[in-house]
């Protein structure tokens, strides 16, 4: 009996969930949305996820003040913020907010290599440990907008680093000068 309903509402060309005629069909016009309003929608949709998961952190490449706005309203909230961005004038728009901020090197990167660069360095500075739930919002800055969102437990992505125990980095290491030598590697790398 359910299969004849939904055999018929196929065949009449209506949505089989609501029961209305789809849009396509209907004649009226999809609005898409534009790859430049797509950052605010990425990052309350991180924001919720990170909500929902009870994510210990979000990790975002911010390189435009507009990145930020979503973020104020996350005060209080149980998650560390990780921004990660190349622009001097970034880092100060985001001291208002409670984050931790890791500088880029200026060099083009894919957008899970600036990912991965942000993981390395929060791994190296503490922000980070075995077993916390990340959500990472990245993109194409460059493009301005933003169009990753992807949620990873630290210490299960061991195409970036794996962990025997619950730091990677020996104590006498300093995060400073691990991420100071990440961004010189990182720029010969692209340099050649």
């Amino acid at each position: 009996m359910e299969t004849d309903q939904l055999q018929k509402k196929k065949k009449e060309g209506l949505s089989v969930i609501s029961g209305k005629r789809r849009r396509e069909e209907s004649g009226e016009e999809i609005k898409k949305i534009e790859p430049v309003n797509w950052t605010e929608l990425m990052l309350k949709q991180a924001i919720s996820i990170a909500n929902k998961v009870k994510a210990d952190a979000i990790l975002v490449n911010m390189e435009t003040v507009a990145d930020i706005v979503p973020f104020l309203k996350t005060e209080g909230k149980k998650f560390k913020l990780i921004l990660l961005t190349k622009r001097e004038i970034s880092l100060k728009k985001a001291t208002g907010l409670r984050s931790n901020t890791i500088m880029l090197p200026d060099v083009h990167l894919t957008r899970d290599g600036y990912l991965k660069f942000g993981f390395l360095a929060g791994i190296s500075k503490g922000l980070l440990s075995k077993g916390d739930i990340l959500v990472c919002v990245g993109g194409r800055p460059e493009k301005g907008y933003m169009d990753t969102i992807m949620v990873m437990r630290v210490g299960d992505e061991s195409e970036i680093v794996s962990f025997a125990e619950e730091s990677p980095f020996p104590e006498d290491i300093k995060p400073d000068i691990f991420e100071s030598l990440l961004t010189l590697v990182t720029e010969m790398a692209y340099e050649g």
